[in-house]
C-alpha cells in the first residue's frame, strides 16, 4: 500500500480548520451577541489548532533551529527527501589513510587518532572499513593540496584495484591557541583565559569516478583559566586538551561520513563475462542477496585534469542483471532482458 504525504495537504487542512472555527465564532457574536460563549469556544478550539501547527513543525524539524532553517526543512522538497530518499542496503568498502599530522603531535599520537577513527567507522552498518595496507603508496610531504585532498592518481588506482568504493583521508590541523579574558561584568575580578581549538578535516573521495564525496571539518574549543595552568607544562596541557576534544571530534566525523556515504548509491563493476554469465565484485560481504537486481552502465569518458588527475563520467545505461550465485566477495549474475554487457562496466544497486 502506498502512502502519499503532502505538506500542502496538511497546510490546507489547517487553513480549513481555522476558517470553520472562525466562522462559528463570528456567527455567535453577530447573531446572539454571546461573547462569553464565543470566548469559551476560542479556548476549546485553539489547542487543536496549536496541536496541528506544532505537529507539522515537529514532523519536519527534529531539533531547534533558526527561522530560515525551519522554512527550508518544511518545504515540500525537504519533506519529500525525508520520506522518499532510500539508503543503499549494500555496504560500501572504504579505505582509511593515516591522518596527516599538521599539528605535530608525533607519529604515535597521530596513529592512535587514525585507529580511533577507524574503530568508530566500523560501527556503521553501511560501511566495510579497511586500514590502508603498507603496500598502498601514501603521499609524501608536499604531495598535498588545500584541505588535505590528495592529488595522487596512483593512490586512487590502487584503491580501485582493491575494490574500494571510497577513500578517506584527513588532516589533524595545528592547535590554535588564543588569549582572552572573562566577561566584562566580572570586573574587577576578570581572569585571563587561554583557549585551545582542536580541529580535524576529513575528505571522502569517490574511487570509481575520482571525485570528492564530501569535505568535513569538525572542531572543539577548550578553555582554561591561566592561573589554573601554572603548575603544568605545555605538553601536559595539550594532553588534557586532546583527551577532551578528540573523542568528540571523531564521533562527529564518524556521523558525518556515515550519513554522507549512506546517501550515495552503491557501485561495483563487472569483472568478467562468459557464456552470458557475469561475475561482479560484490558478494555476501557487502550484503548481496540471491535474486537481487542491479543496473549496469557503460564506461564513460575519462576527462584529464590540469593537476594530473582524471575524472571518469558515468556512461549510458546498458541494462539490468540479476545475482544468481553469491560468494563472499564475488557474485555470478545473468541478464534481465537485453544488453551488451562487458568487463569493466559499472554496476549499481539503484
Amino acid at each position: 500500500m502506498k502512502t502519499n504525504i503532502s505538506l500542502q495537504n496538511v497546510v490546507l487542512t489547517i487553513i480549513e480548520y481555522y476558517k470553520t472555527f472562525h466562522f462559528k465564532i463570528q456567527s455567535l457574536v453577530s447573531k446572539n451577541s454571546n461573547y462569553r460563549k464565543a470566548h469559551k469556544m476560542r479556548r476549546q478550539h485553539f489547542p487543536g489548532l496549536f496541536f496541528l501547527v506544532s505537529a507539522i513543525i515537529l514532523f519536519a524539524v527534529p531539533g531547534c533551529s533558526t527561522t530560515k532553517s525551519i522554512i527550508e526543512t518544511i518545504s515540500p522538497k525537504a519533506v519529500a527527501e525525508k520520506i522518499l530518499t532510500k539508503k543503499s542496503d549494500l555496504k560500501k568498502r572504504v579505505m582509511v589513510l593515516p591522518l596527516m599530522d599538521e599539528a605535530r603531535l608525533g607519529s604515535g599520537r597521530a596513529a592512535e587518532t587514525t585507529a580511533s577513527l577507524i574503530k568508530l567507522l566500523r560501527k556503521s552498518r553501511y560501511l566495510l572499513v579497511y586500514q590502508a595496507p603498507e603496500s598502498v603508496p601514501l603521499p609524501k610531504e608536499g604531495k598535498r593540496i588545500k584541505l588535505g585532498i590528495l592529488a595522487n592518481p596512483e593512490l586512487i588506482k590502487r584503491a580501485e584495484d582493491l575494490d574500494m568504493n571510497a577513500l578517506i583521508s584527513g588532516t589533524i590541523n595545528p592547535i590554535e591557541i588564543t588569549n582572552k579574558k572573562t566577561a566584562f561584568w566580572t570586573w574587577p575580578f576578570r581572569k585571563s583565559l587561554k583557549r585551545y581549538e582542536v580541529s580535524v578535516i576529513v575528505v571522502v573521495a569517490d574511487v570509481q569516478h575520482g571525485t570528492i564525496y564530501m569535505i568535513n571539518r569538525e572542531s572543539v574549543e577548550i578553555t582554561f583559566r591561566e592561573d589554573k595552568l601554572k603548575d603544568q607544562d605545555q605538553g601536559q596541557i595539550i594532553d588534557r586538551v586532546l583527551k577532551e576534544a578528540m573523542p568528540r571530534i571523531l564521533k562527529r566525523q564518524r556521523k558525518a561520513v556515515t550519513k554522507g556515504l549512506a546517501k550515495e548509491p552503491w557501485s561495483g563493476r563487472i569483472l568478467s563475462v562468459e557464456n552470458n554469465t557475469m561475475m561482479i565484485n560484490a558478494g555476501t560481504e557487502v550484503g548481496v542477496k540471491s535474486g537481487q537486481e542491479f543496473t549496469v552502465f557503460a564506461q564513460g569518458e575519462t576527462i584529464p585534469c590540469k593537476d594530473g588527475k582524471s575524472l571518469k563520467i558515468l556512461g549510458k545505461k546498458v541494462g539490468k542483471i540479476k545475482a544468481t550465485s553469491i560468494m563472499e566477495r564475488h557474485s555470478l549474475a545473468v541478464p534481465v532482458g537485453e544488453g551488451a554487457f562487458s568487463e569493466g562496466q559499472v554496476v549499481r544497486d539503484r
